[in-house]
């Protein structure tokens, strides 16, 4: 009614404070908490308006005890590694655990996008850059418990962190040695990765690979695979036959993509999927490890 509303989150409750304000529906309406208990909360209306079900609550400047996986979160996961994706998004992201509790269920079989809408993050951002694969910067979520002229500052510095990680970058042992043997033998290497350029650049520069490949491609210059352009596109660069071109891939949309695009692929299994993930695909050869694939390579490439 005019006056009350229900609320069934127990963990909102708990995290209270007088004091505390309260965003309801995106930041429309604004209420400060004066008593609070258990199961209940009295507030004084600062920005007023009306209100309906199912509209967002928001905490600013409070870490919420509460899991970023819900029970139906959890079933969706498991549905989702099962049929092999390859990435998954983890909403409400506030503190490094939440990564650390998603990755105990996902493992390897897929990559972790950590989506950062909650300012709690912000004071945990190098330990949660650490532990996850990507980063989403949820620019309209921020600005509700943000100043607005904040949220372009933050992006930036998402953007550095995740950038300044790459640092920690290395390369499978043997595998510059296998890269240098099939650059002698004249043959064309080229990249075609979902990194942006920035981030392709930045991992070259860091391991001195630069004029070692012959062509790269990036997903934010072409199209995100498994679309075969990335890899159509340098073929056509090299004037090569997809007889004669051969995708080297630790994911399923790798895999996927030189299907795609009529090349042959290797599967290599100590990447980001597991050997069961690649049972479909009409691979000529699954790598165990970088001396299998660099023998592999020395007698068929």
């Amino acid at each position: 009614n005019g006056r009350r509303a229900p609320l069934p989150h127990p963990e909102i409750f708990a995290a209270l404070q007088e004091g505390t304000e309260l965003l309801l529906d995106d930041g429309k309406l604004r209420l400060r908490v004066d008593r609070h208990g258990a199961d209940f909360a009295e507030t004084t209306v600062l920005v007023g308006g009306p209100i309906s079900d199912r509209k967002g609550v928001n905490v600013p400047s409070v870490l919420l005890p509460i899991s970023p996986l819900t029970p139906k979160d959890r079933d969706d996961l498991d549905v989702g590694l099962a049929m092999g994706v390859d990435w998954v998004a983890l909403s409400f992201v506030q503190r490094p655990e939440d990564i650390d509790e998603a990755r105990g269920i996902i493992g390897t079989r897929a990559a972790i996008m950590a989506k950062l809408e909650k300012p709690a993050a912000i004071e945990h951002l190098d330990a949660i850059v650490e532990r996850c694969d990507g980063i989403m910067v949820a620019r309209g979520d921020l600005g509700v418990e943000l100043p607005p002229e904040r949220v372009p500052e933050l992006g930036l510095r998402y953007r550095h962190h995740y950038l300044h990680r790459q640092h920690e970058l290395s390369l499978f042992e043997g595998v510059l040695p296998m890269l240098q043997t099939l650059k002698v033998r004249n043959h064309w290497l080229a990249v075609a990765t979902g990194k942006s350029r920035a981030g392709l650049n930045e991992a070259l520069s860091h391991m001195d690979l630069h004029g070692m490949f012959d062509g790269t491609r990036t997903a934010d210059e072409t199209v995100s695979k498994p679309h075969p352009r990335m890899l159509l596109e340098l073929m056509r660069e090299f004037g090569a036959d997809p007889e004669r071109t051969l995708m080297i891939g630790d994911t399923t949309h790798d895999l996927q993509l030189a299907v795609n695009a009529g090349a042959h692929s290797v599967a290599v299994s100590y990447g980001a999927h597991e050997p069961a993930a690649f049972g479909d695909f009409p691979t000529r050869f699954v790598a165990h490890s970088t001396p299998e694939l660099h023998d592999w390579l020395s007698r068929h490439a």
